[in-house]
């Protein structure tokens, strides 16, 4: 067997042994993880085995390269937006490729989600390598570089258009993603989303943890359409807010910071989301090792175990 072979059978053992401890110890991490505590230091209810794991490959990350730690931008603030990443001209012919698609390829069936977005598959093959061009800006770098605090990479990508409606899901009102600590998103608006425009509302890192704490845990049909009236229940301050975002803006923002999507008003939506993680080496040389299939073929969760894409034989630094 080659060294490549070894060492990836290595770490599917250690993977599968570490699968098989947690889950014998499944019911106290559950109840750790919902513990206001950890919540404050995690930002999700995972416990202790995910986080750790997180933390232990971001800190393995920053000690091949370090860059300064923000602690008073995205860390803090939850979302923020830098304008102008993409030329408004491309912005929108990537839109309108969007339209072209969702027209060649009707849904076979009218559900309600359909109704409020219609998922495009396999962005970057629709769209063109450019789309992770947005990762060259040096604002969107210093950013990300900011919250990590050393390289990262796109775990994934994956794109969508929103409609008006009335009636929207569970899904777009206000919760977290209960992703692990050490991730991050990317939003690439492709249409304005200003307020009547759809704009994702957002909370604070500390008001997140402030509700968290007075009992609203945002879980499936108990998520809030309005978190108004939870707050004067609470004595809270009720201080969500959004970005006048253009086509072409970029918004970066903790998903496990309350955040809830909105549909717009009239025309529609466009955007394109990115999954961001923690990497030892620059994204670009990470994604010319993995190739584009890596990371729109399943977009969506999150990797239980972050290393394994980082395969140092595989990724020169």
């Amino acid at each position: 067997m080659s060294r490549r072979g070894v060492q990836q059978e290595s770490v599917r053992w250690q993977d599968r042994t570490a699968l098989v401890l947690e889950s014998f110890s499944r019911p106290y991490t559950k109840w750790r993880g919902r513990q206001p505590s950890q919540f404050r230091q995690n930002l999700n209810q995972l416990g202790p085995f995910v986080n750790g794991r997180y933390r232990r490959y971001a800190a393995s990350c920053r000690e091949r390269t370090r860059f300064p730690i923000d602690w008073d931008g995205v860390k803090k603030r939850g979302a923020v937006r830098v304008p102008g990443v993409l030329d408004q001209g491309q912005a929108r012919e990537y839109s309108d490729v969007v339209g072209r698609y969702l027209s060649e390829n009707p849904p076979t069936e009218s559900t309600d989600l359909q109704k409020l977005m219609r998922i495009v598959p396999c962005a970057a093959s629709l769209l063109g390598e450019g789309v992770t061009g947005v990762f060259h800006h040096p604002e969107v770098a210093s950013v990300l570089h900011g919250f990590f605090g050393c390289h990262f990479r796109i775990q994934w990508l994956d794109c969508y258009r929103s409609f008006p409606c009335e009636q929207v899901s569970h899904a777009w009102r206000w919760h977290y993603d209960n992703v692990p600590c050490e991730t991050i998103k990317v939003m690439l608006c492709l249409t304005d989303a200003g307020e009547h425009r759809g704009a994702t509302r957002f909370m604070s890192i500390d008001d997140t943890c402030a509700y968290y704490e007075a009992g609203y845990r945002g879980r499936g049909k108990e998520r809030l359409e309005s978190l108004e009236g939870f707050a004067k229940l609470h004595g809270l301050p009720h201080r969500p807010f959004h970005h006048e975002a253009k086509a072409g803006d970029v918004l970066i923002f903790q998903n496990n910071a309350l955040h809830r999507a909105v549909p717009p008003l009239d025309g529609y939506r466009d955007v394109l989301t990115y999954l961001v993680l923690p990497n030892p080496v620059p994204w670009d040389k990470q994604l010319q090792a993995d190739g584009y299939e890596a990371i729109e073929k399943k977009p969506g969760g999150y990797p239980q175990f972050p290393e394994n894409r980082c395969m140092p034989d595989r990724v020169a630094a």
